[in-house]
């Protein structure tokens, strides 16, 4: 009797101990501790106790999402699935981990699966049209060239690649932690600090000396950078974080972390000032992420503010004679129901940035966009009003409305994370950072040209007489053909022929249905731009694969085709002037024929699934391709 009693007590302070550490360990998770988290669940794990465990799966698949540990991730969402737990968030999640390792079929599946269990309340259906996009886009010939820099990055992470006078400059978790309290609990690594990697003779990439802490303006010990300049460096804005004025305990129920704020400083007799704080900073919310455009004249950054259209929004501010204007939010163009953040702008004006959700390979994707030039005096969308503001024509650039983000695809992104982009003038040369295999660990800095084959003449000389301020960039002339249109599945075509079928790719439909999807109107926007530019009649074909019957295939084709039309039609182009023609399964462009014992995947079905285009007569004007 003594020894079953025992035995009970020790079962007892076995359950009450891994109980104890799961509520521990969700204390530590509330204040972004997931390293010290993860420690916790791990313990418990080990007690054997089986009425925790479905739980302290799912909180440990939790804490490697949020630590981007994807493999540690699939496994713990798989166990927890396998458990039981089968809410339509851990197949979503077990979707992404899949969809980060490059597993485009499966993660559709799964995204799929979650969109049917919850009927659309998460975005799994979006993020399986995305996996589509990604498998056609990696089929594609690489636009750029990347190349890590091993001599700057460690086993932590660098990002926040800016170039300077003395070379390049950067942000980093490498430096050790001699104070257990200066450990960032969400990484387990040091607080986040400048440094620069001072530029020496040779060719860029090559031409930089071992990277060393920069505290130029740096006074603090918490996070600081990343940080953005203006055109002559006279001026800088940065990340930081003071501790101190994140713990102020207004609300006992609320629990509060580091918030991100922005600061800037200025270069006077020789010497930066002591950075100020910037007058957007919050103790409720983050803002961060600073870019300001070459001219100073404007400001952009990332919050998650409330009333946003996501998680982070990009938002910008004018600097006026009075000093800052209210900040704006970019508006649904560019932000979304996910994550926008790392803004960067160019002289040429462009924005490039970072999203978790538009379509993309994976993780964060690098994106680029510019001033609707035929919005210019157009409308600038306000969300806290939904209101549409007029321009006068000259007005800055940043205040018009914005062209649909491009996806400058494989190698600059892939399906792991990819961010923080600085290109020089021209767009041809930058940096931008990415936690891709191959690297020393961590984010890591990669630097980027375009391929040559894209570039008409010679590439210009890259040693440092071009890394000296943006206004000194050589300036290159270069043609990238639009990418929507080609006539085969690798070469780009910058010519028409008349009979000829071009396919639109991105064209594609979801199994069974004909409606226009998101990821599908930028081709058909570059048929649109072609049919304005050259008065052609054109035949707009759609095709269906093999599954049903080839009746039921030819109707539902020529639905396709007419649903494309409509929505050319819908941009100003003459109904007369473009003809629907569904062809149902007759022209495959593999071996996917349905016959017994042939099995496809999903992505050979689709490609079936196609839009073409063929110029039936060329109207009054000579052929593009024949000028």
């Amino acid at each position: 009797m003594i020894k079953q009693l025992l035995f009970f007590l020790a079962l007892i302070l076995t359950f009450s101990s891994a109980f104890a550490q799961v509520k521990q360990a969700e204390k530590e998770m509330a204040v972004y501790n997931f390293t010290e988290a993860v420690a916790l669940l791990q313990k418990a794990l080990e007690k054997g106790d089986q009425e925790e465990e479905r739980k302290v799966v799912v909180l440990l698949a939790e804490c490697y999402r949020m630590l981007n540990d994807w493999p540690q991730e699939k496994t713990c969402y798989r166990r927890a699935i396998s458990l039981g737990e089968t809410s339509p968030e851990n197949y979503f999640f077990l979707a992404q981990a899949y969809r980060v390792s490059g597993d485009y079929e499966e993660a559709r599946r799964l995204f799929l699966q979650s969109d049917d269990l919850d009927s659309g309340k998460l975005p799994g259906r979006h993020f399986a049209m995305s996996c589509d996009s990604a498998l056609l886009w990696l089929q594609r010939d690489p636009g750029f060239e990347v190349q890590n820099l091993a001599l700057l990055n460690s086993p932590q992470s660098e990002f926040g690649a800016v170039v300077i006078p003395s070379g390049l400059l950067f942000t980093s978790d490498r430096l050790p932690a001699r104070d257990p309290d200066k450990i960032y609990g969400w990484t387990g690594n040091s607080y986040l600090h400048l440094f620069l990697a001072k530029k020496s003779p040779g060719r860029v990439p090559d031409s930089f000396l071992t990277p060393d802490n920069y505290d130029e303006f740096s006074t603090q010990e918490w996070h600081d950078g990343p940080a953005s300049f203006n055109n002559d460096f006279t001026e800088v804005f940065i990340n930081q974080t003071l501790i101190y004025g994140d713990q102020t305990k207004r609300d006992p129920e609320r629990t509060r972390t580091h918030l991100l704020k922005i600061y800037t400083a200025e270069m006077k007799d020789g010497k930066w000032t002591k950075p100020e704080t910037f007058f957007i900073n919050s103790r409720d919310y983050s803002v961060g992420h600073p870019a300001l455009t070459p001219n100073g004249n404007t400001l952009f950054f990332v919050s998650d503010q409330p009333g946003g259209y996501g998680g982070t929004d990009i938002y910008s501010c004018k600097r006026t004679d009075n000093g800052w204007d209210s900040p704006v939010n970019l508006g649904p163009v560019i932000n979304t129901p996910g994550n926008e953040m790392f803004p960067f702008v160019t002289e040429k004006n462009e924005l490039w940035f970072a999203s978790d959700f538009h379509p993309g390979f994976g993780g964060l994707d690098i994106f680029v966009t510019k001033p609707d030039e035929e919005n210019r005096t157009g409308a600038g969308i306000f969300p806290e009003t939904g209101t549409k503001q007029r321009h006068a024509p000259g007005k800055d650039p940043w205040e018009v409305t914005w062209e649909k983000p491009l996806n400058p695809g494989s190698p600059i992104n892939s399906s792991y994370d990819d961010f923080s982009v600085w290109t020089d003038s021209t767009g041809n040369h930058g940096f931008f950072s990415s936690n891709r295999p191959g690297g020393a660990g961590g984010d890591d800095i990669y630097y980027f040209e375009k391929a040559q084959r894209y570039i008409r003449t010679e590439a210009p000389d890259t040693s440092w007489q071009w890394t000296v301020g943006s206004r000194q960039f050589a300036d290159t002339s270069h043609q990238l053909p639009d990418s929507s249109i080609t006539s085969s599945p690798h070469h780009l075509t910058t010519s028409l022929e008349l009979n000829k079928p071009y396919t639109l790719e991105n064209i594609y439909y979801d199994f069974d249905k004909w409606d226009i999807r998101e990821d599908a109107k930028p081709a058909l926007d570059s048929l649109v731009r072609i049919m304005k530019q050259y008065p052609v009649t054109v035949e707009l074909g759609s095709y269906t694969d093999c599954r049903g019957t080839g009746e039921y295939n030819l109707d539902l084709s020529q639905k396709r085709a007419e649903s494309a039309v409509v929505y050319i039609i819908g941009q100003g182009i003459d109904p007369g002037r473009i003809i629907a023609k569904g062809y149902g399964e007759s022209m495959p462009v593999n071996n996917c024929s349905c016959q017994p014992g042939k099995v496809c995947s999903e992505l050979e079905h689709q490609v079936n699934r196609r839009t073409e285009f063929r110029i039936l007569s060329w109207g009054t004007s000579s052929a593009p391709g024949n000028r």
